[in-house]
């Protein structure tokens, strides 16, 4: 039986918080960011905080290659997103580069604080990994 994926949602003024219950392969996650794609038309800003802190698995460097991948074709005209993973699983550069390829701006953050400081423009841009 395959575990049902869920995402919970929260809307501010200021952006949008969607957090990934479950533990979606990658390829299940085509249809959630498929999903917040949709629902991102009607938003005032255009900035997302994707909470992926509820994931089990630890992606192989590959599986970040192709999130980022996905995160570029799905959510382009997203202005900001914010991913927030826990503590040693973040977005390798190489999957923030291709997230980035097509005009989005994502960066990977462990700490929530960060994380909103920077989707709200408070904080210092973080500077592409090499």
């Amino acid at each position: 039986m395959r575990q049902k994926r869920a995402l919970r949602w929260q809307h501010t003024a200021s952006y949008v918080r969607v957090a990934v219950d479950g533990n979606p392969t990658i390829e299940e996650f085509r249809p959630l960011l498929r999903e917040i794609a949709a629902d991102a038309v009607s938003w005032e800003r255009p900035a997302l905080l994707l909470d992926l802190r509820s994931l089990c698995k630890e992606w192989s460097l590959a599986e970040q290659f192709l999130f980022g991948g996905l995160m570029s074709r799905k959510l382009s005209q997203l202005k900001m997103v914010a991913v927030l993973q826990v503590a040693g699983q973040r977005l390798s550069a190489a999957g923030r580069r291709q997230a980035n390829r097509d005009g989005a701006n994502v960066s990977a953050f462990d700490d929530e604080s960060e994380a909103l400081d920077w989707l709200l423009g408070m904080g210092s841009p973080v500077a592409p990994a090499c």
